[in-house]
């Protein structure tokens, strides 16, 4: 009679049909990168993901830690860097509240982050064409919303660009604009009067030009 040899494997599949598989888990290149995804979608720093510097920490406990200093992108003086947590599987964000223990961040999901305020500017066809007219022509943020103000009154919240030509030695401007974090409303320096026009109103005075 033929014997069969059952491998440890196999056997261990018998008994236990249903044993769960450990979940995949990031690497730490891949939790940075959601770090930064989450930068770019939420205002918690109300400026570009790009302008944060972001430090890798330990592994532990099935999550990355990093470090992310937005000072010098904030003009805040005597800051430091924020201690933040990414789940090695879930991808989940995490950051260290004043007690060391880490939280979700508690990021008004209606508001704008600085990258999704540009994006909108970005869209506009008058700065499309002007971009596709002019090499030299470039959009960046000029000012940005109070962290306080983000959190207690966001209507009130807004991030400001400055749309222009790069001349070399110096920069023109052509426009700047205002977008608010919340409504996403867009308005437009009336370098005249001093005051801000609705997007239709800016149109207006553009026909003819």
């Amino acid at each position: 009679m033929k014997r069969c040899v059952l491998t440890a494997a196999a056997a261990l599949a018998l008994v236990f049909p249903c044993l769960p598989q450990a979940a995949a888990e990031m690497t730490q290149a891949q939790a940075k990168k959601s770090l930064e995804s989450y930068f770019m979608a939420r205002p918690y720093y109300p400026v570009s993901a790009a302008c944060l510097k972001i430090a890798p920490g330990q592994y532990k406990n099935r999550g990355y830690a990093f470090a992310v200093d937005a000072t010098d992108c904030l003009d805040e003086e005597g800051g430091k860097a924020d201690s933040w947590r990414v789940d090695a599987v879930t991808g989940e964000v995490f950051v260290q509240n004043a007690k060391g223990k880490y939280q979700a961040p508690g990021v008004d999901s209606r508001l704008l982050s600085a990258d999704a305020a540009e994006a909108l500017i970005l869209a506009l066809p008058e700065v499309q064409n002007e971009m596709k007219a002019h090499k030299n022509a470039f959009l960046m943020l000029e000012g940005h919303p109070d962290r306080d103000i983000l959190a207690t009154t966001p209507a009130e919240a807004f991030y400001d660009f400055y749309f222009g030509h790069d001349m070399g030695t110096h920069t023109t401007r052509l426009w700047g604009f205002r977008v608010n974090a919340l409504s996403r409303e867009i308005l437009v320096a009336d370098p005249v009067e001093g005051t801000d026009v609705s997007l239709e109103a800016w149109r207006r005075t553009l026909v003819g030009d």
